[in-house]
C-alpha cells in the first residue's frame, strides 16, 4: 500500500509539470471457458487504447503478439463506460499490418456475448476464411474511435455483466493445435495494471454494473 501511495504521489507531481497521454494497454495471458488456450506463450493478443491526453477520440491497435502460424483472431469484445451510448461510436479505416481482410466494427448495450456468457458493447470481428484473410500471427491492426465528445482510453476500462462476472475485455481465438480445429476464449490476468505512466500500478478497473 505505501509503494501504491508513493507510485501515486510520484505521478501527480510529474503531472503538474506536462501532460501525458492517457494509455491503457490489455495484454491477454488467460484462457478463461475451459477451452484450449494457444500454443505460444502468453501474451497472445494485445489491445492498446490511445486517447493522446484529450476527449474525443480514441486510437485502438490490436497486436496479434505471439499466435502461432494456424491461429487466428475471430472476435475481440470491450465494454464501454455505461454512461455512454456505444451507439454512438464511429471508427475509421483500419490502418493494417498483414494480409487480413477488414474487420466490421458492431455496438450496442451488453449486445454481444462473449464465451461464458458475458455481455459487451462492442464487437470487432475478423474473417474466418479463406485462411489469406484471418487476423493472424504478426498481424496489426489500428482504427480511431470517436464520436462521443467525452470519449477516452478509460471510457473502455469498465467490466461486463453477465455469465463469467467481471470481465474486462475477451477475444476468441480459433485454429488451435495440431489439426487448427480448437478454439478458446481469451482475456487479461485480472487483476492487470492499466492508466497512465506510474499511476498505472494503482488504477482500478471499474465495474460496469
Amino acid at each position: 500500500m505505501k509503494v501504491c501511495v508513493s507510485v501515486l504521489a510520484t505521478t501527480l507531481a510529474l503531472a503538474t509539470a506536462s501532460t501525458q497521454a492517457s494509455i491503457i494497454q490489455k495484454n491477454f495471458s488467460l484462457e478463461y471457458t475451459g477451452g484450449t488456450a494457444p500454443v505460444g506463450a502468453p501474451a497472445w493478443l494485445s489491445v492498446k487504447l490511445d486517447d493522446a491526453g484529450s476527449n474525443g477520440s480514441v486510437t485502438m491497435t490490436v497486436t496479434a503478439t505471439n499466435l502461432t502460424a494456424s491461429e487466428f483472431v475471430s472476435k475481440l469484445m470491450l465494454n464501454l463506460d455505461p454512461a455512454l451510448n456505444p451507439t454512438l461510436l464511429t471508427f475509421s479505416s483500419p490502418t493494417k499490418v498483414g494480409t487480413f481482410a477488414d474487420p466490421t466494427f458492431s455496438t450496442g448495450a451488453n449486445l454481444f456475448s462473449a464465451g461464458g456468457g458475458s455481455n459487451f458493447d462492442l464487437l470487432v470481428e475478423f474473417d474466418n476464411s479463406p485462411p489469406a484473410n484471418r487476423f493472424g500471427s504478426g498481424e496489426s491492426m489500428s482504427t480511431v474511435i470517436g464520436g462521443i465528445p467525452t470519449l477516452s482510453a478509460n471510457s473502455f476500462n469498465f467490466n461486463s455483466s453477465g455469465g463469467s462476472g467481471a470481465l474486462n475485455i475477451a477475444a476468441h481465438v480459433q485454429g488451435i493445435g495440431p489439426s487448427a480445429n480448437l478454439s478458446g476464449w481469451i482475456t487479461i490476468a485480472v487483476p492487470e495494471p492499466t492508466g497512465v505512466a506510474g499511476l498505472a500500478a494503482c488504477s482500478l478497473i471499474r465495474r460496469r454494473r
